[in-house]
């Protein structure tokens, strides 16, 4: 085959692709190429040739070459989220160079969690005035956005939902001796009341080694007063290994999440009495909200907690034992701020640590819980809490295999917005043989916070309850 011939297979190859997925393989010579996506799929054409032009420094004749192609103009049209970086790849095959390598530091480049779901913007339909579902929606996608870069952060923040970016950190972990916790903050300028900080928490990336050993060290940190902690979680939101948690540092050498984080919130309530603040995450993005929250009120830092509005998790796994869950609920009585755990279906991530004999952690405050109809409800324990129960083995099986069928029918009834990728398609089959793996991707709790519905939407406002505490059976 000519190369001319090459290169078109593989410019329509990359675009057909590309409709079903943002995740391109591109064939050059003999070499396969992995290139992440550069442009967002909302972009128009125009905006398109420009964006190629300005980037990779390619002139209008040239970028109008590449277009000449009837196939690929129509696929524009209809899908404008083709890649810029796949066509400058197919374009460095035709003048004979070698494809540049995805840039890390673009806005537009996306991790692996990120090619599950590629959704960015907020859903609009879903107004402030409803504040359950509103926050719910915007702290479920500032949790998934958490997994991206700053660039890809704070073109999101600024420029998609209108609001104000405030910072993106990379935390030290002393037990790691390395940057591994990532967190980010802005402020809901979008709105009528300008005046909600969120910080948002990174949960686990999926080949992150170092994530991995977070969230499988669990032995316990005793805290007197408070009780025995998930030790990993501990480490990654800032535990001294000299020093354990001392309430100030001094001159500390690195940035560790819960002080410097404390320390952005104490200086935004000096100039500003109206702040308000919520704290989010998906997975172990999850557990570092949660534990944020616990070493504020163990250093009764109140003037912090009273402007608390409320802590989401999502897929949040166990953090702590009774006695950690009991000062937690005392916590959130005391300050008055909600406390939302949202448990997708049968997802694994919250059924574990083990909650049984031998391991004993503790769930606190009710979940609400959507099954995968997406239709939800407050429990004070999610069904098959400890996800090994013979009874549940025959319906996680067959969740697992609905899910699959779903992923083809929530767009054809629900638009666009809910096409599944490919490589959420693969993470569904991988379900049916672990079920409750696929569910604990971001894009289930996307789409319960957008299309769920609570069978008794106002149980969300109960205050919480001494015996809101997973029993031991």
């Amino acid at each position: 085959m000519a190369k001319g011939s090459k290169t078109f297979v593989c410019i329509v190859s990359l675009g057909i692709i590309s409709l079903f997925t943002d995740i391109v393989v591109g064939y050059g010579g003999s070499n396969a190429i992995i290139i992440s996506s550069s442009v967002d799929r909302t972009c128009e054409v125009w905006s398109l040739w420009e964006t190629i032009k300005k980037y990779h420094n390619m002139s209008s004749r040239e970028v109008v070459e590449m277009g000449k192609y009837t196939l690929l103009r129509s696929m524009l049209k209809a899908h404008p989220a083709v890649i810029v970086d796949c066509i400058f790849s197919a374009h460095c095959q035709i003048r004979g160079k070698a494809p540049v390598k995805p840039n890390k530091k673009s806005p537009y480049y996306t991790s692996l969690v990120g090619f599950t779901d590629w959704r960015r913007d907020l859903d609009l339909s879903i107004q402030p005035h409803d504040k359950f579902r509103y926050y719910g929606g915007l702290t479920m996608m500032a949790a998934k956005i958490a997994y991206e870069s700053e660039p890809f952060v704070q073109s999101v923040v600024n420029d998609r939902w209108k609001m104000k970016f405030l910072g993106f950190f990379d935390f030290w972990n002393d037990f790691q001796n390395r940057a591994t916790t990532q967190a980010f903050m802005f402020q809901n300028t979008a709105t009528n009341d300008p005046n909600i900080i969120v910080i948002a928490f990174r949960g686990t990336s999926p080949f992150d080694t170092y994530d991995w050993q977070v969230d499988t060290d669990l032995s316990w940190y005793n805290i007197e007063g408070v009780g025995h902690i998930h030790s990993g979680f501990m480490k990654a939101l800032g535990l001294q290994k000299a020093t354990g948690w001392p309430k100030e540092l001094t001159k500390p050498q690195h940035d560790f999440a819960y002080y410097t984080l404390r320390q952005k919130l104490r200086d935004i309530v000096k100039s500003n009495d109206k702040a308000r603040f919520i704290i989010t995450g998906h997975s172990l993005g999850g557990a570092l909200a949660t534990l944020f929250v616990t070493m504020l009120s163990y250093h009764e830092e109140k003037t912090i907690l009273k402007k608390l509005q409320g802590v989401y998790t999502y897929g949040q796994p166990r953090v702590g034992d009774r006695q950690f869950a009991e000062f937690m609920v005392n916590t959130v009585q005391n300050y008055g701020f909600k406390y939302y755990r949202y448990v997708y279906s049968s997802d694994l991530v919250p059924r574990i640590p083990y909650g049984g004999i031998g391991f004993k952690y503790k769930h606190f405050g009710r979940s609400i819980y959507f099954n995968s109809l997406y239709r939800g409800r407050m429990v004070k324990e999610q069904p098959n809490k400890n996800y090994f129960s013979l009874q549940w083995v025959i319906p996680k099986y067959l969740t697992a295999l609905w899910e699959i069928i779903r992923s083809f029918i929530t767009p054809l009834v629900w638009g666009f917005d809910y096409y599944e990728s490919l490589l959420m398609i693969g993470a569904r089959l991988v379900g049916l043989l672990v079920p409750g793996f696929a569910a604990h991707f971001p894009v289930n709790y996307v789409n319960s916070t957008r299309l769920g519905k609570l069978t008794a939407s106002n149980e969300v406002d109960d205050p919480i309850h001494e015996d809101d505490i997973e029993s031991d059976d």
